[in-house]
């Protein structure tokens, strides 16, 4: 399985890194209600952010100033709502998605926005093409490798064990990975 909440804790791991100990005001962003998978990414990202702040601080400063959901994963709706939130209030300085299709199409209304300070864009997963395309643009700043060829390559690793009697355990994940331009 790919491994959501070690994507998320990652990539809240690689945030902290790079804001140092600058309060992170969030935006949040999740596609349904009650879904597991986006649960799962989401609370990897925060668990992430805070073990991270309390390790090399002895303190979180983490605020999630603004949770919205767009239903059914759609990037077009995403944006819409972001657009709202942005009129609303500017005081963020991180867009924490649970999925690449919302964090993507907010660069857009960032840049329109014009805003005095970085905004980081961060997502737990997908790592789709356009995405590591505006990551290696810089454009966007991290996200979860959520990657076919990776399941498919830990389902022959995991299929060689059995085949040659090795006991594997009853639910394998593959690696966390944070992609960023360091590693696009």
């Amino acid at each position: 399985l790919t491994n959501n909440e070690g994507n998320g804790i990652e990539v809240g791991k690689w945030l902290v890194e790079q804001i140092g100990n600058e309060p992170i005001k969030a935006v949040v962003m999740s596609g349904e209600i009650g879904n597991i998978i986006g649960e799962d990414r989401r609370q990897g990202t925060f668990r992430g952010i805070t073990e991270a702040q309390l390790a090399k601080y002895g303190k979180t400063d983490f605020e999630v100033v603004y949770q919205l959901y767009f239903d059914g994963w759609q990037s077009d709706v995403a944006q819409r709502k972001f657009e709202d939130v942005a009129v609303s209030t500017q005081d963020f300085n991180c867009i924490i998605s649970e999925s690449d299709v919302a964090t993507m199409y907010c660069y857009e209304t960032l840049q329109a926005m014009n805003l005095p300070h970085k905004v980081w864009l961060i997502s737990a997963a997908d790592g789709e093409k356009n995405v590591l395309k505006a990551i290696q643009d810089g454009q966007y700043d991290a996200t979860g490798m959520n990657s076919p060829t990776m399941l498919g390559e830990k389902a022959i690793e995991v299929a060689e064990k059995i085949a040659n009697g090795e006991a594997v355990a009853q639910t394998t994940y593959t690696d966390a990975t944070c992609v960023t331009q360091e590693n696009v």
